[in-house]
């Protein structure tokens, strides 16, 4: 059965997937650790209201616009009010 040519394309399909989606789970994790180390660092602390923020972001795109945020933003309450 592992020989066969269905059972192939399903297995092959489905570790692409698990390494598409691993992939995608390792670079959001990522990104939030950088957007806390940045508030951190720019900021001198993290309130866990911002903590909470950060780590309730869904996805890349959020967690990327998070990231921008956390460098622009001119004071962490700013960053609350605007996350």
């Amino acid at each position: 059965m592992k020989e066969s040519v269905i059972y192939q394309d399903i297995f092959q399909e489905g570790r692409d997937e698990g390494l598409t989606q691993g992939r995608d789970e390792g670079r959001a994790l990522a990104r939030r650790e950088d957007v806390l180390r940045i508030l951190e660092r720019r900021f001198k602390g993290m309130p866990e209201a911002a903590r909470a923020k950060v780590s309730a972001a869904a996805g890349i795109e959020a967690l990327d616009r998070l990231f921008d945020l956390a460098l622009a933003a001119p004071s962490l309450p700013d960053f609350l009010a605007q996350a």
